[in-house]
């Protein structure tokens, strides 16, 4: 009867190894996913504000441009408003096209 005790204390040290190690990995894995969740709702808000909207007007009178240029800007959704004439959009264009 005494060597059956020594073999079941034997065969039960293992078991504290795959709890310890079982918790470990939990809390591993819950560690990575706080450390994304975190990380996403950062570049969440990044997204969030880096929005560009492009609106290409066939008018040419300036009054009207500046018009809806102070409209555009009044909005609470708007940060900044930028108008670009044809000619410095042509410009642009070629700057990062490289003709």
């Amino acid at each position: 009867m005494a060597t059956e005790g020594k073999g079941g204390l034997k065969r039960s040290k293992p078991n504290y190894i795959y709890s310890i190690v079982g918790v470990s990995l939990v809390l591993l894995i819950m560690g990575i996913m706080g450390w994304f969740f975190l990380n996403f709702k950062q570049v969440a808000s990044n997204f969030k504000e880096d929005i560009r909207l492009s609106a290409y007007l066939r008018t040419q009178n300036k009054d009207t441009i500046a018009q809806i240029q102070q409209y555009i800007a009044s909005q609470p959704f708007a940060k900044n408003v930028t108008y670009v004439n044809k000619e410095s959009a042509k410009e642009i264009w070629n700057k990062e096209n490289n003709e």
